[in-house]
């Protein structure tokens, strides 16, 4: 008769990150210096993209967009994830801005 314990689940295994989230945990891990994984970072640019395209339509293709697009794109490149959540929140900024000067510019 085999021991209790080889019969048990290990419990070090049950608590592991990939145990008890849902999520990947992406392969480079930018806590441990790598850099990040860049299909999580399309995932939070789509996302974004998505936000603008549904609250403020009127902004896409903006040229106050670009310059933020292209810190996200190098924040993403360096693996730099402050750098990349900061660059997309200033995105969408600079795209509400964008659509808000329109709208005030139609409304005039």
């Amino acid at each position: 008769m085999a021991p209790e314990a080889n019969k048990t689940p290990n419990a070090r295994a049950a608590n592991t990150p990939s145990a008890n989230y849902p999520m990947k945990e992406p392969e480079n891990n930018p806590t441990r210096g790598a850099g990040l994984d860049s299909e999580w970072c399309a995932v939070r640019a789509a996302e974004a993209m998505r936000y603008l395209a549904l609250h403020y339509p009127e902004c896409s293709g903006s040229e106050a967009l670009h310059p933020h697009q292209d810190a996200a794109h190098e924040a993403a490149v360096s693996g730099d994830e402050v750098a990349f959540l900061e660059a997309l929140r200033r995105y969408m900024r600079a795209g509400r801005d964008a659509a808000l000067g329109m709208r005030r510019g139609a409304a005039a």
